[in-house]
């Protein structure tokens, strides 16, 4: 987190004269000095000078405007900024916000600041009042943690000005509180939420004396004594009864109460200690060393969730399901923002955005399909958001990871359950109807296809039935644009198991279109199995085109394409097909006649390498055996 050899990088600016160069000074020699050069080279003060025990490197900065960008690249390393401004000169202050906070902004730099009125010695009657200046500028500009009053000539408050910056970098309040509401934010209440739950071990929604020691030792190393817990509890009960049950059990919302409190009072180390016991970071996601995969992913593999993880996953939705007596035993979105308030957000908003068709909520079958398709596509986010929800195992008990999928295709084993299909034709051919139906999304009925009109990338994950067992399908239609780079490039098919590709039955150009898209997949020698789709079967299709298509998959030895409407209902055993394909992928990856004879010429050489190495060794042991024989004999 600390750069500079592990020291809180603290760059002091302002305007000339408010006594930037005299406060490092004071800070590092305990004195004041009686003239200083116009600015210091940086200066470090020991972690053994300063209250946390970590070194501080402060750096002054020039006031001339010619140095202006100097300051801010200097900014730019920092992890607090000091703005000074002299007590007595209201300009000072008046540059702060016209010269300093607009750059900061500019240049989004979104570090902690501290306000600090310098000269506090010359403050007098005479002195005019800054309190409304000061009051407006901490208003509008959102990253200042704190400000106060110091004088270096007096040594008065200089040591605080450390204190505080490294507390603002140490132990930021930003992240957790909301100083204009006086709230916990949100994301610190998730975190909360979540240390909260997993303390609560016999799960009946409050924390009694025992697991409240629990946690204080996990966190501070020492129990409380009965007397401090009686106190706490009173605290909390006599500003929050719901705080405390009538067991005298501490809730939830007293828990949260608690953390708001200490942060108001200044303590915001009691919180930021927690937070870090409990694994997480400065925003308040759980740090990398925790969320880290054990392995080296590749786009190639498939990664899937374990046995163990899929039934802790279905035990939460079973869980949520009593938890708000959903008859229908769905989540909904209400149940869904609920299971997730552990985590920094809902992971299927947003980038990992999930399709589908829930009326009545999410059932559980949907639900797993959408973690199968998580952890197929971002394993590490799965992980993270599995251990958000309380799992307690490491990832290598979360997450197995297959071979890289072209050996398991040379090999005609898929031990997998979880497929991805890249689906690709003609615009408007039947691609995002095959989506849609397979999540369930109603057909409009006014036209033969949903094409995707946002030209973008869509992903849906459904659930095949397949000779009993379940496999989750993911589809994937890429935009136009990320189509053409799909068969221009052969890295960009490493993730697919199926190639699906899709024409309109009754319309000539969008079969040649498919059929160009066939041959680039040939001519790529990625050996990807195909399926190919006669898409809005409900138009017919003429003698000519059967014809072709026959054709067309003859020569490339692949199997008869499955013809389907999704119009009226009939996807005529698609899904199952694809899955079929993606585990059986011999016999359906598109050959020319003459790639076909290369691979048979190819096995051949294998299999007769294979039998002279048989044969060799054979004849090796059988000498052997002879010469064992005939020394014995001899003997």
């Amino acid at each position: 987190m600390l750069g500079q050899e592990n020291a809180v990088v603290i760059v002091v600016c302002g305007a000339a004269g408010t006594g930037k160069t005299s406060l490092i000074t004071a800070i590092a020699n305990e004195s004041f000095p009686q003239s200083v050069p116009p600015t210091l080279p940086p200066t470090r003060i020991p972690a053994s000078a300063v209250p946390d025990d970590v070194d501080a490197l402060f750096v002054d900065t020039s006031s001339r405007e010619e140095d202006k960008r100097l300051v801010l690249e200097e900014c730019k390393n920092a992890h607090v900024v000091v703005m000074t401004y002299s007590v007595a000169d209201p300009a000072s202050l008046f540059y702060l916000r016209s010269q300093i906070v607009p750059s900061l902004r500019k240049w989004n730099l979104q570090l902690p600041v501290l306000l600090v009125g310098c000269k506090g010695d010359l403050r007098g009657d005479r002195a005019p009042s800054l309190e409304q200046d000061v009051s407006a500028l901490i208003n509008d500009f959102h990253y200042i943690e704190t400000c106060l009053e110091c004088s270096a000539k007096k040594l008065n408050q200089v040591q605080e000005v450390v204190h505080l910056a490294q507390k603002a970098v140490l132990h930021p309040t930003g992240p957790l509180f909301d100083t204009q509401s006086n709230q916990l934010k949100t994301r610190c209440v998730h975190a909360l939420r979540r240390i909260f739950i997993l303390c609560d071990q016999d799960k009946d929604g409050a924390l009694n004396d025992h697991e409240l020691n629990e946690f204080q030792v996990r966190c501070f190393g020492s129990p409380l004594q009965p007397e401090e817990i009686v106190g706490v509890k009173k605290v909390v009960r006599d500003k929050l009864p719901s705080g405390v049950t009538e067991d005298g059990t501490l809730t939830l919302a007293g828990f949260l109460f608690l953390h708001a409190l200490f942060i108001e009072r200044g303590r915001m180390e009691t919180t930021w200690t927690v937070l870090r016991q409990f694994g997480y970071d400065n925003t308040l996601s759980l740090r990398e060393d925790l969320v880290k995969l054990p392995f080296v992913w590749n786009p190639e593999m498939c990664v899937e969730l374990t046995a163990q993880a899929q039934d802790f996953l279905r035990s939460k939705f079973d869980e949520f399901v009593v938890k708000f007596e959903d008859e229908k035993g769905c989540l909904t979105d209400e149940i869904l923002e609920e299971m997730f308030s552990t985590a920094p957000c809902n992971p299927w908003v947003g980038e990992l955005a999930v399709e589908g068709n829930w009326p009545l909520g999410m059932c559980q079958v949907d639900f797993m399909a959408h973690w199968a398709l998580t952890t197929h596509i971002r394993p590490q986010t799965a992980f993270a958001y599995l251990l958000y929800l309380g799992y307690k195992g490491d990832a290598s008990s979360a997450l197995q990871v297959t071979r890289r999928r072209r050996h398991d295709r040379r090999k005609n084993r898929i031990p997998r359950t979880v497929f991805q299909c890249f689906v690709l034709g003609p615009y408007r051919s039947g691609k995002s109807a095959i989506l849609d139906r397979l999540i369930g999304q109603p057909q409009p009925m006014h036209e033969h296809t949903a094409p995707n009109k946002e030209d973008r990338d869509r992903l849906v994950a459904g659930t095949v039935d397949q000779d009993g067992d379940k496999c989750h399908l993911i589809l994937h239609e890429p935009r136009a644009a990320a189509a053409f780079e799909l068969l221009s490039n052969p890295k960009h098919l490493v993730t697919a198991d199926v190639a699906v590709l899709v024409f309109d039955s009754s319309c000539a150009k969008s079969f040649q279109l498919m059929a160009q898209q066939l041959h680039t997949l040939v001519e790529m020698q990625q050996f990807l199995p195909v399926v190919v789709v006669a898409a809005r079967d409900d138009l017919g299709m003429s003698v000519e085109q059967k014809e072709e298509l026959e054709s067309l998959c003859e020569t490339f030895n692949i199997p008869p394409a499955v013809t389907c409407s999704m119009k009226n209902g009939d996807a005529g055993g698609l899904y199952s097909r694809i899955v079929n394909v993606a585990q059986n992928p011999e016999g359906n990856i598109p050959l020319t006649a003459s790639m076909k004879a290369a691979a048979r010429y190819q096995a051949a050489m294998h299999n007769m390498l294979r039998y002279t190495v048989a044969t060799t060794a054979v004849g090796v042991l059988a000498v052997a055996a002879w010469k064992v024989y005939s020394a014995r004999k001899n003997s």
